[in-house]
């Protein structure tokens, strides 16, 4: 994550194992996209636990472009795509699946609008405050894109009908709150972290389901 190496393959390692846990309780195909969310963000994290290493001169400088590019790539591209992608699956009701399907393409714009920004423009990573901070190019006005990002991330949870759903979504939200107000500047490392943690839940919903 934003702090350490060290915590950033400490959470990647916590989340592989939960999501191994997690994938062997599933009972049904249609649920294995929702239940390999933790092995995902296992992997990013363990991302920029490398590139963390690469920033502190302990691993080849020469990773950092391609860990950004990783990192970032999960993040902007597969996140927006994969979550709403991954509810659709294992929606029943009808008409809340067709409401998710908007969020679907909403998800699909947005990493394909992402992916031409970060071709057109680049990515990089630098550690400030002993923080990770990414330098990606917005165009004005940020807070339009990042609540489309959220409409796509976020929203599909509040209108999915699977118990907890609703639980995972909003405390989500609270920590993009949160994130927000007290590491803005390192929102994309500080918030993927805070979801990865909420990603332990993810185990909670498919028990239950079972």
């Amino acid at each position: 994550m934003c702090f350490s190496a060290k915590a950033s393959f400490l959470t990647s390692g916590m989340l592989a194992v939960m999501g191994i846990v997690t994938l062997e309780k599933i009972k049904e195909k249609k649920q294995i996209l929702f239940a390999s969310i933790p092995l995902i963000f296992s992997a990013q994290q363990f991302i920029e636990g490398i590139l963390w290493l690469s920033l502190t001169g302990k691993a080849n400088p020469e990773l950092i472009k391609l860990c950004a590019w990783g990192f970032l790539s999960i993040a902007f591209l597969l996140w927006p795509i994969w979550i709403p992608i991954s509810l659709i699956f294992l929606e029943k009701k009808l008409n809340r699946k067709k409401i998710l399907f908007s969020t679907l393409f909403m998800g699909i714009f947005v990493a394909i609008h992402n992916a031409y920004l970060m071709l057109q423009y680049g990515v990089s990573a630098q550690l400030t405050e002993n923080h990770i901070l990414y330098n990606v190019f917005y165009p004005s006005p940020r807070f339009l894109y990042t609540a489309l990002y959220v409409f796509a991330t976020v929203l599909p949870f509040f209108i999915s009908s699977v118990p907890l759903m609703w639980f995972f979504g909003l405390v989500g939200f609270i920590s993009l709150i949160i994130t927000m107000f007290f590491y803005l500047n390192y929102l994309i490392s500080v918030w993927c972290f805070f979801a990865a943690f909420l990603s332990v839940l993810i185990y909670l919903i498919i028990v239950k389901r079972k």
